[in-house]
């Protein structure tokens, strides 16, 4: 957004200030769409000193000529007001809408409680926060952490933010030392990363998009390539199975896991696989586990000796794999390292990279060397961590970040599991995940994951489409799956029945 601000503004010569005009104007018409139509209202605006406040001034000016109750309440001092944002400050004063001064500049802490309880017994139907936007920096402090405080302890009232709620940063999603709770984001122009990161996503409320003006096309000049993963985005991903299609040209995924004890994690990431379309799916495991698996869908091959390692037999396999899953249940001891380098060095397709085989890869740097065909990495945050020397809080409060740099430095697709999911290309795409529940966070889901997204290379998808396809079909299928057995009786196996939901939703 601030590469076509200023694209529009240097380029195509669009004023700043007409800008700002559609973004008030757009927030405004949220408001009343919450007021409802032809009611009278009261709505209390708070602003800052920058565009965002500006944004804030239009706003209010806008329903004061509807004809809503409005009163403006400002924490910076209104004779340093410049810009854009001071010429809308200009207009709403001249209009007559009631503007109040209430910084520490103008205010001491006992005649701002005051001011505020006058605010509060005023009691608004809705309160803007107009008060810091995608500019800030630095934990918010003074004043302004005061209101954003009290604002959080309203007995009543609905909150709606202007393009971030104050005190989210913008690109993570992080609370910079406090952040406003609201019920509703109008952001302005598109999205912001922030909105779905981390406390950001909580925070936000529901999210809605005003335009603010930009040419038709203006989106072509932006150097982001950020997707966010919905049900409308991923549609260009999937493609319609031809009429005369049969499981030998639906592709042939190998899972390599399941060692004794651990025979689930291998079962889950084969069905998922299978449920997603891929023809055939063989599930590799140590000699003595084969049993363990017994879906009648699926081919079991007791691949190595867990005392010996790999062998023929795993070459075997491999050489009848489109797309190899490595990881679920496989352990981390000697043998299973010698299983993982046997399949890095031994298939030359799409592998995909989970649990025990992230953390084996993690011990081991030079294994990524030795594939020879396009990896996709499905790291949790501990797994990641393990990958780059971080701990797991380190790496969710910079998600995007760590995971856009990792997969440009690597050369992988890399999809960083948090509850909102980030997959990262190795030419710097990404997309952050919309779908999901809380009731997604079970043993096993991981596993799933997994699975799905070696089906739909193992079918012809790109390592990037196929992930984030993935993502966002595993996470719609968790909704879907939590609906019906509640979000704390969902499993693994339960969202797995619900794929076929979710199929029919995408594909009619």
């Amino acid at each position: 957004m601030r590469a076509l601000d200023a694209w529009a503004i240097e380029r195509m010569g669009i004023p700043g200030v007409a800008l700002m005009e559609n973004a008030g104007a757009g927030v405004a018409r949220a408001v009343a769409a919450r007021l409802g139509s032809g009611e009278t209202g009261r709505v209390a605006v708070l602003c800052g000193g920058g565009n965002n406040g500006g944004d804030g001034f239009v706003a209010a000016r806008h329903l004061a000529h509807q004809g809503y109750e409005v009163r403006v309440g400002v924490l910076a001092p209104l004779s340093r007001m410049v810009g854009d944002g001071a010429t809308n400050l200009g207009i709403l004063e001249r209009a007559g809408v009631r503007v109040e001064a209430l910084g520490e500049d103008a205010l001491d802490a006992e005649a701002f409680a005051s001011c505020w309880q006058s605010w509060v017994q005023w009691r608004p139907e809705v309160w803007v926060d107009a008060l810091l936007g995608t500019g800030l920096q630095r934990p918010v402090g003074g004043r302004m952490a005061e209101v954003i405080a009290r604002l959080g302890a309203l007995p009543c009232g609905w909150i709606v933010s202007v393009d971030l709620p104050s005190g989210v940063d913008g690109d993570s999603g992080r609370v910079l030392g406090c952040a406003v709770q609201a019920q509703e984001t109008v952001t302005l122009g598109a999205h912001k990363a922030g909105l779905w990161l981390q406390e950001g996503r909580r925070l936000a409320g529901t999210v809605r998009v005003e335009g603010i003006g930009f040419p038709p096309g203006t989106a072509a000049i932006c150097p982001s390539a950020g997707w966010l993963l919905s049900r409308e985005s991923v549609g260009q991903w999937l493609e319609a199975r031809p009429w005369d299609a049969h499981k030998g040209s639906c592709g042939h995924v190998v899972v390599v896991g399941g060692s004794a004890g651990k025979e689930g994690a291998a079962l889950l990431a084969a069905r998922g696989a299978l449920r997603v379309g891929a023809g055939l799916v063989t599930v590799a495991v140590p000699r003595g586990c084969g049993a363990a698996i017994g879906a009648s869908e699926l081919m079991v091959e007791e691949a190595w000796d867990g005392v010996s390692g790999a062998g023929d037999l795993l070459e075997s396999v491999l050489r009848r794999a489109d797309t190899v899953v490595l990881g679920p249940g496989l352990g981390t001891s000697g043998v299973a390292h010698g299983v993982a380098r046997a399949v890095l060095s031994g298939h030359g397709g799409p592998v995909v990279i989970d649990a025990d085989g992230l953390n084996i890869l993690a011990e081991d740097k030079e294994l990524r060397g030795l594939c020879r065909g396009e990896l996709v990495l499905t790291p949790h945050p501990g797994e990641m961590g393990r990958l780059v020397g971080m701990t797991a809080r380190e790496v969710v409060e910079d998600a995007l970040a760590l995971a856009r740099g990792y997969a440009r430095e690597h050369g992988v697709t890399l999809v960083l599991k948090t509850a909102s999911t980030v997959v990262s290309a190795a030419d710097g795409c990404y997309g952050i995940n919309t779908s999901g529940t809380p009731g997604m966070a079970s043993a096993g889901m991981g596993d799933v994951l997994a699975g799905i997204i070696g089906g739909l290379l193992a079918q012809g998808a790109g390592s990037w489409a196929a992930a984030a396809l993935g993502v966002w079909i595993h996470g719609r299928a968790g909704e879907l799956g939590a609906a019906r057995e509640g979000v704390r009786g969902l499993t693994a196996s339960g969202l797995l029945s619900a794929l076929g939901a979710v199929w029919c939703e995408v594909e009619a």
